[in-house]
């Protein structure tokens, strides 16, 4: 069954036509979080499993609903098509600490409990600890996983800088 999709300029507008290192990286430790539901990326997994054994991922599964809201804050749109990894992070790091507590607030309560740990409530408490702890945890896993679109587009250099996506990245 065919789907028809309408869009409006706001809607391309809030689009993102980017590479973005910090997507890429949220991408790889989610696909450590759930690899019974990757196995698209199992040689992936393989690879990297002495690197993520190191990683102490519970502050972004505790963030990581199964069905709910995830931080916007850990992964704003890119600023351009070709950003880096520390270019981004760093405007993670910018963000300001009322929207890190709402934002922590509303993804612990789509996993019941979650903000009545210990690690729940420290969060919620200290915004700006958990704001440093969470990048410095993104900034480990891009360290130890180096994502480099090898989830979303195995075939970057093929597929990505084709004539239509050139295109849109114009209209961006």
């Amino acid at each position: 069954m065919p789907y028809r999709m309408r869009f409006g300029a706001d809607d391309l507008l809030r689009c993102r036509f980017a590479i973005s290192p910090l997507w890429e990286t949220h991408q790889a430790v989610y696909t450590l979080l759930s690899p019974e539901r990757q196995g698209y990326h199992l040689p992936w997994l393989r690879r990297c499993r002495e690197a993520a054994a190191g990683l102490d991922l519970s502050p972004i599964t505790l963030l990581n609903p199964v069905r709910g809201y995830h931080p916007d804050f850990l992964c704003p749109p890119p600023e351009g098509p070709l950003a880096s990894f520390e270019e981004e992070l760093a405007r993670v790091r910018t963000t300001g600490l009322d929207v890190v507590r709402r934002e922590l607030a509303r993804s612990l309560a789509d996993t019941p409990g979650a903000a009545r740990t210990s690690a729940g409530r420290v969060m919620l408490a200290d915004p700006g600890a958990a704001l440093r702890q969470l990048t410095a945890l993104l900034e480990q896993a891009w360290h130890a996983l180096r994502p480099d679109r090898v989830l979303l587009l195995p075939d970057a250099d093929e597929d990505l800088w084709n004539d239509d996506y050139r295109e849109l990245l114009t209209l961006v």
